[in-house]
């Protein structure tokens, strides 16, 4: 699938708050390309004389009325504009050049006759440097939700937002954490890539069960490091379930998805390491895996009834192996009362645990009378933090979605854009309510968290394309938040 529209989205490191000061959005030739465009006879309002613009108070001025001519021009395309892309990238001019002429008044001194004039007009201009300021922070809130809208319409799915079964939240993490020192990652660009081998869907699967995917030679996973500390604040959600704008974006992510899947294994996990802290226990301890826990699993999954595990393995295996027994004998083990107190102690307000996970036929006992739901918002969060390394154990659960062993749809979709992208670790989950992944990845520097989920459908292509869009994007035009 083409992709011309992201690449001319904008960049999304605008934000309200941009300052009046410096030139960071303003090409290092674009004073250049103005004296050549203006350089001579009378430009806009004021402007008097001949010649380039120069750095004296009349060539300050004329430069910023050339400046301003132009931001006009730019601000009307982009009015005019019959696409998104083409009116994001007409304000991100527009927003550019009304910086710079504010920049060009701002030089003019105190001493010249120019001042006075100048004054009156930098505070006409600034107005208008905020008013475009607002315009790029609207239309770069809703670049999951425009991405979304594009594959739609490409792949004949419905665009209306309210009709759309599609739910994202990407978010950005701290920079300085450098991930892969902390987890094995996977190059998907190079095409010597590990190569998982695919499986076919069959059908739909019973509700909460498990696609069977063969299991993958992994590497052995690492030993995490004793004292690893995080550097930056946990990335939480209001009470309406809301992430930081300035770090995150989403598109009905703050809406429930119509089951939460093998997703809802993540939240467990968070739940597990919480008692862990609480009760001071060691996740070397051993659980006894109960018959009455036996439902069908993905292949290769490792956790058999009527056996000891320690508790890190039992984790482990739930995420990397989307172990439906491990996952329900750690429910019994920590109690729905207790996890959902967690969740809602650690911010993740729109996240519940009800019941157990069944495979094709057979029904756990003590299945539970619960519903088990979250969001794209929660699940994001919770990664982002995993990632960030900001409460204790974190660094387990990180190990094992490094390992997770089904690459058919985050990995996927970073692979097949040919990006010079890096997987960091990934949890999927599907049933016949929902096909979702959330997953970590790493975009030049900068590293990234990314939740998608369709609803009601089983339509691996179309969430594949949505991650590669997004990867896209951020690829081509920048970070989410940029230092």
């Amino acid at each position: 699938m083409k992709r011309v529209w992201f690449a001319a989205v904008i960049a999304t490191s605008v934000a309200i708050g941009t300052g009046l000061t410096g030139l960071k959005l303003l090409p290092a030739n674009l004073t250049e390309v103005a004296s050549s465009s203006f350089g001579s006879g009378a430009v806009g309002d004021g402007a008097v004389g001949d010649g380039a613009f120069g750095n004296t108070a009349l060539g300050h001025y004329r430069g910023a009325i050339g400046f301003s001519d132009r931001a006009i021009a730019e601000d009307n395309n982009a009015e005019a504009a019959e696409s998104a892309s083409v009116r994001l990238a007409h304000l991100k001019k527009g927003q550019a050049l009304w910086r710079a002429a504010v920049e060009r008044l701002g030089a003019i001194p105190q001493d010249s006759e120019l001042y006075e004039r100048a004054v009156n007009k930098r505070l006409a201009y600034r107005d208008r440097l905020i008013e475009s300021d607002q315009k790029l922070a609207q239309a770069d809130q809703r670049l999951v939700a425009d991405i979304v809208t594009e594959v739609e319409t490409t792949l004949g799915r419905p665009s209306s937002e309210g009709a759309s079964p599609v739910h994202v939240t990407l978010c950005q993490i701290a920079p300085e954490q450098k991930l892969e020192k902390e987890a094995p990652e996977k190059d998907v660009s190079k095409k010597e890539a590990p190569q998982p081998k695919k499986t076919e869907l069959k059908g739909r699967q019973k509700l909460n069960s498990t696609v069977a995917v063969p299991k993958q030679k992994t590497a052995k996973p690492k030993k995490p490091r004793e004292g690893v500390e995080s550097n930056r604040e946990p990335l939480e959600l209001t009470a309406d379930g809301q992430l930081n704008p300035k770090q995150c974006r989403h598109f009905q992510g703050d809406t429930p998805m119509a089951s939460a899947a093998s997703l809802i294994k993540l939240p467990i996990a968070v739940a597990l390491l919480a008692k862990i802290k609480r009760e001071n226990l060691d996740l070397d301890d051993k659980l006894y895996i109960e018959p009455g826990n036996f439902t069908e699993n993905s292949a290769g999954a490792s956790i058999e009834i009527g056996n000891e595990y320690p508790l890190r393995k039992v984790m482990a295996q739930m995420i990397q192996e989307s172990d439906n027994v491990a996952t329900n004998q750690l429910i019994d083990y920590l109690g729905y009362d207790a996890m959902n107190k967690t969740m809602r102690s650690l911010n993740y307000p729109q996240t519940r645990i009800g019941h157990k996970l069944i495979g094709a036929e057979a029904a756990p006992a003590d299945f539970g009378e619960g519903i088990n739901q979250t969001t794209t918002n929660d699940i994001t969060a919770m990664m982002a933090n995993i990632y960030g390394l900001n409460r204790p154990g974190d660094e387990e659960i990180l190990t094992a979605l490094s390992n997770q062993q089904d690459w058919e749809l985050g990995y996927e979709g970073l692979k097949e854009v040919r990006l010079q992208a890096k997987w960091l670790g990934e949890k999927t989950g599907q049933n016949n309510l929902v096909i979702a992944t959330t997953m970590a990845m790493a975009i030049g520097e900068e590293r990234y968290v990314l939740t998608v989920a369709i609803d009601e459908d089983s339509d691996i292509y179309t969430l594949r394309e949505i991650v590669g869009g997004v990867a896209e994007h951020l690829v081509t035009q920048g970070a989410l938040v940029t230092p």
